[in-house]
């Protein structure tokens, strides 16, 4: 449920036994009654005509002066008119002037009700106008019986316009000149409408009763309510037996409490009760002049309340209405008041979205969840503020405000007074006011008025009727549309001060909103129908939601547009703090942010700056708490701004909570024995009893008090913004799966803060870690967003690491990823607050630099030599062509002997026909040999079957042993250049392993020989090397090679035709010497449309560069890295503007996958620094055909993992499947497919099965396997998207706080996440406590009850645990290495990996009977009788060999068909097998999976099947389609997995 609080208190105020008077000496010094404040209303009005000897009558008074001194004549400035005065009378002897108005005879016609000045006091015609036009005077009159709080006429002026004057404090300008003719003053008749008061005393109000009695835990109630309810005073008054009850007054007020950190909303109804003649004292008969039984009667004010932290303005009202009809009728009620008030505030849930409370058979109340906006919540009303003053008056309110005046807003409407002075603070966004803020101030408090500070105060029009307001103040008249400005101000402050464009967009937009609302108020909504209005009453609410988001929306943009581009100007913290650092110039350049601004508006930004807010801003957008999130939204407002784009919207509608979910909430239940009659509000405490468990909702309110608030919280914004970017990703397979990835990454740094509590002492290693994890994770541009440098700072700050906080602020600006106001407040305050290291000296800081200025000296130079080298390459003299017609006499030469090297054909023509082999390491050219014989006929011929078994063929990676086998070896190589080596080596040293580097031996013996032929060069490199400190002149540093699997292939004796010498084949170690390697086993096709001179040129400078001699063959290999890289310019060029013809025979060129971006860091095979060579050629058949844009991708970004599925090291294994079934046809997903067809929806688990395209959500297969127990524990959990995993779990941090991840519980509790998070983390290749968190769980589950002794075996457990701690595999992140290395000494129980994990790409249980290929090529030695299935393996493994996957797809899709023949024939029938994943999985059990090239697999099957016959393709299905882009990817950027 909810836990947030409808109501907090039920107040009732008033007189109190003994109550205070309130006159002007119980006031400040300061704020005296003004003369007059108590006189009579206006009853009769006249005109007098003193030039022609009229007089005044005795009691009236004539208006002889306007209010700035000048003559009242009603004729001023007219030449030949006579004088004319208005004149008036005060008394009580008749019903009071109601309204005062001027008419043009013949042109407007009389209300019935009202009454004109027909005759002066001398009987003259009382034509006030100076022209033959006549012009009166008219009024309207109160009834006998109207009510004694009456709005009446209290006082008159005129003023005269043409003279630059102006109504006064709330007085109503008629605006109607009474001067017409040509010569003559604008002449304005001004009255003033107040309250009638009748006799009476005003008293200090009290609470007279209230519910709760006592004070909630976190909201104590708070003194000064009284003082709101009834801002003008508790009053006692004497009415005329024939007045009527007035009608009640609602108000609002605004309180704030914990230090101004959160607003109190209360909504009080105002009204009347008797008092009895028999409680009236001595003293109060004397001061009213009462006497019992003359025609009068007596009456006190009374107000009845409710808090609350939410503004339920409009449902407190009708509620707050409701009671007080209940003792208003008299008539007896079965339910008690008291009743009502303990369901309002002890039962009623909070609405989510709306809540309809039936109060009776005939009313009810609707409450609506307020805004879910990234502003701070308000009860502003931006309509009342645009409709009660204008377009125009709107930007002449925001210039005072924004400029800090003193701002007086008053009304003598009290609800629409606080509703503007709240929509006036709100419209500040971003700032804040800072100064004193009261939106309905009550009469003692008014000394405020007076401070030597700018203020916004709201006070009742009737405050005027006892008080001047200072001369320094501007007033804002709510009721006349007029705004004072102060004398001192009006000549400086003028609306042409603000900006002209902002100024000028938001002018148009509200007057444009300002004629809807117009015209929506003309329009009378029908009778309600109690049962047909309930729709019609949500539908205007949601109308009058939209109205104030697109008004408040208005504001927001003229701010956006104003401060645009001040996230530049910002200064962040990154030296230790000293005195000063936290001033403004120091966290803002004040002054290059004016120089940014337009120089014609320097003026209003130089007011601006000045003013206390804007500093406030400053500092708050520098140390932002970690629960504002407002000013991150404006933020990205000011981002989203464009030049020319004004429509863009900030405030969406759909960022409002919009469901239709309504909870209904019956009556309470009548009681007879409860029932009453009522002839006054007062409650009964006996009544007062709640009937359900009471609860305190106010928690939710103080988060920052709950110690286990998560820190990886997202705010609505960025929550919102991640949903946009997942759904812009879905589409575009790279970014899909570059989402997925930073998701996980994200989660593993939500787990962070359980892993730091876990390891007491050893945080900067594990931040450290994270942070390099970090860097790997960026330079893979994964999409991993600002909530991990946001919580990495915030671990920073808590663990006193600046430093790391500064490197995180670099890392994200060298990322182009800018900080938004959390992540940025949460660093400041991390280095400000955070212990700096007394050992960062200046000594320290110098050394430093002199180290950079180094490394960059280092660079400079080695970027010289190799320009140098290449200049010398390009010169070299070109003795070969290679072009040569000769050369392309095509003949084969013998593998078994390395004496013969024919003439061949020219480079080109075999880089362009040159094929990527599946398995590394070899290549097909035709035929393919192995240890056993076993070879492949050419694909022209007759297919046939392998007559030797497949579990004879050796394979092995092994390097040759001897320099002379690299001499065999590189013997078989076709080209003429590499001939001219081969001589050179076996005329020179037959070491020429050592020559070369493929090996790092240390061979005593050949030491000196070795050292007579290193070059002068060399030999000064040697020497700056070895006396380099500070590391300068180091070789980058290359990953450490990969181990090869037991499953090798001898090349040696095994090595099949190939184009290229072995030297720079990917399974031969590199020259440590070598800046770079040529590309290996990169195909071209040559284009048609290549410029014959360029690809000339570039082949004769290969050729010469291969002619050289052997001793500088280092330099040679660079030249033709270099050479190849310009053919690959010269055919990129061309095939980038014409397209390019492809034989059918020629196969899709490929290319060796390289590192994207820098090196490897991961251990992966592509790590090590290798070219690329463009292979963009034509394309096949069929949506699947054409890869050629993922040619140069890795197959994974991490290590292929080698071992086995068992281990005796471990205490635990588990082995975790994502293979699953689609529950509606029965297909087999896999990984990569289910990732790829997740969507982007964080609430949706389906997947979608690529065979019927039909939803399903996938599971993952979790078996367990404690040491030494034969019993396996296997069950299912369903396998979560990530972007749902961290939805799910940031609710469950936001319930159980973020360590609750390190507790053993929390395997049982949540075993959805917690197998999940399990899952990802080994996906992603980072270690951490959650695996031995199941081995935790377990054992404390079979200890005793006993709580002592259950700790004792948990502790020897673990002791015990940390015996069998193993190091974990090389190659791995270096987060992992360095947490193992951190298990070994104190606590491993949290860190070693005592249990180990093996993520599974298939799950042998789903096939059922019917075995895969790879399972049944592990069973061969036991079923070694099927000899049909063994040869056909075997044939299906040499057409891998030999790159040629056409054949065995045709004979799988033929066996298939053949089996269901035998059943129904259904291409689609549940149980059906991909023939991708059968000669995949196949490939890899059989040759091994480290030595598959499973993107090379990719390509040639994309080509096959792109191929295939339309006879044939009638045998494949949906589920034999290649693998598409998006599971290319998510197979990419994710660990790879093991087969069963």
């Amino acid at each position: 449920m909810d836990e947030r609080r409808v109501a907090d208190y039920f107040v009732v105020v008033g007189l109190s036994e003994e109550p205070d008077i309130l006159d002007d000496t119980s006031l400040s010094d300061s704020a005296h009654f003004k003369s007059g404040y108590d006189q009579d209303p206006i009853t009769d009005i006249g005109i007098v005509f003193p030039s022609l000897n009229e007089v005044v009558p005795q009691g009236y008074e004539v208006i002889e002066r306007t209010p700035s001194g000048l003559s009242a004549d009603l004729n001023h400035g007219s030449l030949r008119s006579i004088e004319c005065y208005l004149c008036f009378r005060r008394g009580r002897d008749k019903p009071p002037l109601v309204d005062i108005g001027v008419m043009y005879e013949g042109k407007e016609f009389l209300m019935k009700d009202a009454g004109k000045v027909e005759e002066s006091v001398g009987g003259r015609v009382a034509n006030v106008n100076n022209s033959a036009a006549l012009t009166f005077i008219t009024y309207r009159r109160g009834s006998p019986t109207m009510p004694c709080n009456a709005l009446v006429v209290t006082d008159i002026c005129v003023v005269i316009a043409s003279k630059g004057e102006s109504p006064p404090h709330a007085f109503c300008c008629i605006n109607k000149n009474l001067n017409k003719g040509i010569v003559g003053s604008d002449v304005f008749l001004c009255y003033k409408k107040s309250m009638n008061r009748s006799r009476l005393i005003t008293y200090n109000p009290s609470v007279i009763s209230r519910y709760p009695m006592g004070n909630l835990e976190h909201f104590p109630f708070p003194d000064s309510v009284p003082l709101f309810c009834l801002p003008m005073g508790a009053t006692l008054e004497v009415w005329p037996e024939e007045a009527t009850q007035p009608k009640p007054i609602f108000s609002t007020f605004v309180l704030t409490v914990s230090d101004a950190k959160h607003k109190v909303y209360g909504s009080a109804v105002t009204f009347y009760e008797k008092f009895a003649d028999d409680e009236l004292s001595d003293e109060q008969t004397t001061k009213l002049n009462y006497e019992k039984g003359k025609g009068f009667n007596l009456h006190a004010s009374k107000s009845i309340c409710v808090l609350s932290h939410w503004p339920f303005a409009d449902t407190f009202r009708q509620w707050l209405y409701f009671l007080y009809n209940m003792v208003a009728k008299g008539e007896e009620q079965e339910i008690s008041i008291e009743r009502y008030i303990v369901q309002l505030l002890d039962e009623v849930p909070f609405p989510a979205p709306r809540t309809l409370l039936q109060l009776s058979s005939a009313e009810r109340v609707i409450m609506t969840q307020p805004e879910d906006l990234p502003l701070p919540r308000s009860a502003a009303g931006f309509k009342d503020l645009l409709f009660n003053l204008g377009a125009d008056n709107c930007l002449l309110i925001l210039l005072l405000a924004l400029t800090e005046q003193k701002i007086l807003i008053h009304s003598l409407r009290p609800d629409t007074l606080t509703a503007v002075a709240e929509a006036l603070s709100s419209l500040l966004f971003p700032f804040k006011w800072q100064c004193p803020y009261i939106p309905l101030c009550p009469l003692g408090l008014v000394e405020v008025l007076h401070a030597p500070l700018p203020f916004m105060i709201g006070v009742d029009s009737r405050f005027f009727d006892l008080y001047d307001p200072p001369p320094d103040v501007s007033c804002v008249d709510l009721d006349t549309n007029i705004i004072t400005v102060s004398e001192t101000q009006r000549h400086i402050l003028n609306v042409r001060l603000l900006p002209k464009k902002p100024a000028k967009i938001l002018k148009t937009t509200l007057e444009r909103l300002y004629e809807s609302l117009c015209q929506s108020k003309k329009i009378v909504d029908p009778p309600p129908d109690p049962e047909l209005d309930l729709e019609i009453e949500f539908q205007r609410r949601r109308r009058e939601q939209a109205q104030e988001l697109e008004i408040q929306e208005a504001f927001l943009k003229f701010m956006a547009l104003t401060l645009k581009g001040y996230r530049n100007f910002l200064l962040p913290i990154t030296r230790a703090p000293t005195v000063g650092t936290t001033d403004p110039q120091a966290l803002f350049q004040l002054t290059d942010f004016l120089k940014s601004r337009d120089k014609n508006y320097h003026k209003f930004f130089t007011l601006l700056m000045h003013t206390q807010m804007f500093i406030r801003f400053i500092e708050e957008r520098s140390f932002v708490a970690d629960g504002d999130q407002g000013l991150a939204f404006f933020d990205e407002c000011t981002e989203r701004l464009a030049q020319d784009d004004e429509d863009i919207r900030f405030l969406e509608p759909d960022m409002v909570h919009k469901s239709e979910r309504t909870v209904f909430l019956l009556p309470p239940e009548p009681t007879k024995e409860n029932s009453q009659i009522y002839t006054e509000f007062t409650l009964n405490p006996l009544l007062l009893k709640t009937t359900g468990k009471k609860r305190d909702h106010l928690s939710s309110l103080y988060q920052n008090s709950i110690p286990g608030s998560p820190m990886a919280r997202r705010t609505k914004h960025e929550i919102k913004s991640a949903q946009k970017l997942a759904q812009k990703y879905v589409n575009q397979p790279a970014l899909w799966a570059r989402c997925l990835s930073g998701t996980c990454h994200t989660l593993y740094f939500m787990a962070l803060p359980s892993l730091l509590s876990l390891n007491v002492g050893r945080e900067r290693a594990v931040l450290q870690q994270a942070y390099e994890l970090l860097v790997r994770a960026t330079q893979q541009k994964l999409a991993c967003d600002e909530v991990c440098y946001r919580l990495m700072m915030q671990l920073c700050g808590e663990y006193s690491k600046p430093l790391l906080a500064v490197k995180l602020l670099l890392l994200m600006k060298r990322n182009g990823l800018q900080p938004n106001a959390l992540t940025y407040g949460l660093y400041n305050r991390c280095v400000l607050e955070a212990e700096w290291p007394a050992q960062s000296s200046s000594s320290l800081l110098l050394w430093n630099k002199l180290r950079y200025v180094v490394l960059g000296a280092a660079r400079f130079r080695r970027a010289a030599k190799r320009r140098q080298a290449k200049r010398q390459s390009v010169t070299m003299d070109s003795t070969l062509n290679l072009l040569d017609p000769g050369d392309r006499v095509a003949s084969r030469s013998s593998l078994d002997s390395h004496e013969a090297v024919p003439v061949t054909d020219g480079v080109f023509d075999k880089i362009c026909t040159r094929v990527v082999s599946i398995v590394k390491g070899s290549a097909s050219n035709g035929s393919e040999q192995t240890d056993s014989g076993v070879s492949s006929r050419d694909t022209e011929g007759d297919e046939g079957d392998f007559q030797e078994p497949i579990e004879d063929i050796h394979i092995t990676f092994t390097p040759p042993e001897s320099p002379a086998e690299y001499v065999r070896v590189l013997s078989r190589s076709e080209s003429a250049g590499d001939a001219l080596i081969l001589d050179k080596l076996q005329q020179s040293n037959k070491k020429c392993s050592r020559l070369l580097q493929f090996e790092e031996e240390d061979d005593g013996e050949n030491q000196d020989e070795e050292n007579d032929k290193i070059s002068i060069t060399k030999i000064s490199r040697m020497l700056i090397t070895e006396n380099d400190p500070l590391g300068a002149f180091d070789d980058p540093p290359t990953p450490p090679p990969i181990t090869p699997p037991p499953e090798t292939i001898n090349l040696a004796q095994s090595n099949p035709l190939t184009d290229e010498p072995i030297l720079f084949r990917s399974s031969v170690h590199r020259s440590a010497t070598f800046e770079g390697s040529p590309p290996a086993q990169n195909k071209l096709h040559r284009s048609e449309t290549v410029p014959a001179a360029t690809v000339a040129s570039s082949l004769a400078s290969l050729g010469s560069s291969i002619k050289m001699s052997f001793g500088s063959l280092k330099s040679a290999a660079n030249t033709m890295a270099k050479k190849l890289d310009e053919i690959k310019e010269a055919i990129s060029t061309s095939t980038t503007s014409t397209p390019i013809k492809v034989h059918s025979t020629d196969r899709l060129a490929a290319g060796d996958v390289i590192e994207p971006e820098g090196e490897s860091t991961d251990g992966s095979e592509g790590g090590d620094r290798q070219r690329k060579i463009s292979a963009e050629f034509g394309s096949y058949r069929g949506s699947y055909a054409n890869l050629r844009d993922f040619e140069d991708m890795p197959e994974s970004l991490f290590p292929i993992p080698t071992e086995s599925t068992s281990s005796n090291d471990s205490e635990m294994d588990i082995v975790i499947a994502s293979c699953s079934t689609c529950h509606n046809c029965s297909s087999l997903l896999y990984d990569e497919e289910i990732m790829a067809n997740w969507t982007s929806d964080d609430s949706n688990l389906n997947s979608i099965c690529q065979v019927c395209r039909g939803s399903t959500v996938p599971f993952l297969s979790i078996r367990i396997k404690p040491k030494d127990a034969d019993a396996l524990e296997t069950f299912s959990i369903p396998y979560l998207n990530p972007l749902v995993l961290r939805k799910e779990l940031e609710n469950l941090f936001a319930r159980e706080g973020d360590l609750s991840l390190s507790e053993a519980k929390f395997v049982e509790e949540h075993p959805i996440i917690y197998w999940n998070l399990v899952w990802v983390f080994e996906r992603i290749n980072v270690q951490t406590h959650l695996p031995n968190l199941c081995l935790k769980s377990r054992s404390e589950s079979k200890t005793s009850v006993n709580v002592d002794k259950r700790d004792e075996i948990s502790a020897s457990a673990l002791a015990e645990d940390s015996g069998n701690m193993q190091p974990v595999e090389e190659g791995t992140d270096p987060l992992t290495q360095e947490l193992a290395i951190l298990a070994v000494k104190d606590e491993p129980q949290h860190l070693a990996a005592s249990v180990k994990v093996y993520c599974m790409w298939d799950d042998p249980r789903l096939h059922g009977d019917k075995l895969p290929l790879y399972l049944l090529y592990q069973q061969r030695d036991t079923a070694f009788e099927q000899n049909n299935s063994t040869r056909f393996m075997q044939g299906v493994i040499s057409s891998v060999h030999c790159t040629e996957l056409m054949d065995p797809m045709k004979k799988l899709a033929s066996e298939r068909q053949k089996t269901q023949e035998q059943k129904e024939r259904n291409i689609s029938m549940p149980g059906n097998r991909s023939i991708y994943r059968e000669i995949l999985f196949l490939s890899c059990q059989a040759l091994g999976r480290t030595h598959i090239n499973i993107n090379a697999f990719d390509r040639e099957y994309s080509v096959a099947f792109s191929r295939m016959p339309d006879g044939n393709l009638k045998m494949f299905g949906p589920q034999d389609c290649p693998i598409n882009a998006k599971s290319l990817y998510c197979r990419q950027y994710f660990k790879p997995l093991m087969l069963p």
